[in-house]
């Protein structure tokens, strides 16, 4: 589901944990089932690890992990977005 608000903005929603979040869909790459990222050793413990998205490197974020949230859902997927530094992935439990 995408919302759209009186700026003709819109916005990609998703949940984590009983929470629901949103993210402007302009910096929204792509949405993926969860992939098992490849871990990387001295990354800190919110980062799954990375992933290889059509020939780029992107860096997979754990939202529960990085909200302190238990780490122990069943359907999860991958947003990938656009960022000053590159791309990077945030997994989330559900895409609304």
């Amino acid at each position: 589901m995408t919302l759209q608000l009186q700026d003709n903005k819109q916005w990609l929603c998703f949940a984590i944990e009983d929470e629901t979040y949103a993210h402007a869909v302009d910096k929204v790459r792509e949405v993926h089932d969860y992939i098992t990222p490849v871990p990387v050793p001295g990354s800190p413990s919110y980062v799954d690890g990375v992933l290889n998205i059509r020939g780029e490197i992107v860096t997979i974020v754990c939202s529960r992990k990085l909200l302190g949230i238990a780490d122990s859902y069943d359907a999860r997927h991958i947003i990938i977005l656009e960022s000053d530094n590159g791309l990077v992935g945030i997994s989330v439990d559900e895409v609304i």
